[in-house]
């Protein structure tokens, strides 16, 4: 296993923070607080408008390759590149979280099938989709392509999905 440095290790978790994953323990300002819990919830409505247009995306990109027009079509290739990036990083770290945003997002599942499929209950796999959300918007708006082997190593280090 890969061993981090501190400050790699105290990086990761102001990204966690920042994202509103877990706790800013050192906010004292309720109202920073409240702010950076906004920010937060932001984040996440962003990353769920990604995943949900993510079919769209997909199907768009196709056609762009098969009439050779991927100028036309840039912001569907570029949107499916960061939607492939983030899952590599979570199929390595989550492959129970990369699975349910696959079947939710990309295959278009409803949520009973899912969690039928996956032998869990309702309230699971809810909790899991979120958490789901939650890793994949860490990794694609909060680490920088350079940055993927270092947040890699660090959920690794401290997941439990």
């Amino acid at each position: 296993m890969l061993e981090l440095t501190s400050s790699e290790q105290k990086q990761f978790k102001d990204t966690l923070i920042r994202f509103g994953i877990t706790e800013d323990p050192s906010v004292a300002d309720k109202l920073v607080r409240l702010t950076n819990q906004e920010n937060a919830r932001n984040l996440y409505h962003a990353t769920e408008v990604f995943l949900n247009h993510l079919p769209t995306y997909i199907s768009t990109a196709k056609v762009a390759k098969e009439e050779h027009e991927e100028d036309q079509y840039s912001y569907a290739l570029e949107a499916l590149s960061h939607y492939e990036r983030v899952m590599k990083v979570l199929d390595k770290t989550y492959s129970l979280n990369a699975k349910i945003i696959r079947e939710r997002y990309e295959k278009k599942r409803t949520a009973k099938e899912i969690y039928e499929e996956l032998h869990m209950g309702k309230t699971a796999y809810f909790k899991n989709l979120k958490k789901s959300i939650g890793y994949f918007s860490v990794v694609l708006w909060g680490a920088p392509s350079k940055d993927i082997d270092m947040a890699l190593s660090l959920l690794r280090a401290g997941g439990d999905g």
